[in-house]
């Protein structure tokens, strides 16, 4: 829809008013029809990238929103991570520091024991810095999906006997599926790494003694991991 008016008055208050009125253009007569098509060809074209404009604008606004939601979870991320390394390195410390110093004394159950915690350390260590790794690849379009058949329960299963050893016996794993021989396309390094991460955090929140259930089904054509 483009206003125009039409109109033998060329004072400007005329022409003011007829603006203040809704017109976005005027032509004086003697009509000229090409000068008339020419001018709500002009109109309707400035209609149409103000159209664009507008809709761009709201995509970037989407887009600047995105970008800070990224952004918050990308510094929450960081600062968990930062927190979680204490942990691991406080303990590393009071071990090396109880073998430097009483390992002489030390039976050697006690010295394997103190090792068997330093071990347990480093590799919790290690597990934070593929978290950190595994987004920074994420962040620069690095992560490459390299699906291929795999029995995905089995893969479940595999993990949940190696955190049952992680755990010594601190806590009962469950774990039932009704897809045990189904193969499924996946790729098996993230989807060991989304799984374990899971679990990770399934034994920090459960209290010792507590039992850790896994489920694996199928429900309306998709696979789901319930911990």
């Amino acid at each position: 829809f483009v206003k125009i008016t039409l109109s033998e008055i060329f004072e400007t208050e005329s022409k003011i008013k007829g603006f203040e009125l809704g017109a976005l253009d005027y032509i004086s007569k003697p009509i000229q029809p090409k000068e008339v098509l020419a001018r709500v060809k002009t109109q309707l074209m400035i209609q149409d990238l103000q159209r664009t404009l507008l809709q761009k604008n709201r995509e970037l606004a989407v887009s600047l929103e995105k970008e800070q939601e990224l952004s918050q979870l990308k510094s929450r991320f960081i600062s968990i991570v930062s927190h979680e390394f204490k942990t691991p390195l406080t303990t590393i410390m009071l071990s090396s520091n109880l073998l430097k110093r009483y390992s002489a004394r030390m039976p050697p159950e006690k010295q394997r024991e103190e090792l068997n915690v330093i071990e347990k350390a480093v590799n919790h260590m290690n597990t934070l810095l593929e978290d950190v790794l595994t987004v920074s690849r994420g962040e620069a379009g690095k992560v490459k999906y390299q699906p291929e058949p795999i029995r995905i329960a089995e893969l479940f299963q595999q993990l949940i006997t190696r955190f049952e050893a992680f755990s010594e016996g601190k806590h009962r794993f469950v774990f039932s599926s009704d897809q045990e021989h189904e193969e499924y396309s996946a790729d098996p390094k993230l989807l060991d790494h989304i799984l374990s991460n899971l679990l990770s955090n399934a034994l920090k929140f459960s209290p010792q003694g507590g039992t850790v259930s896994c489920q694996l089904f199928e429900e309306i054509k998709e696979l789901v991991f319930r911990i």
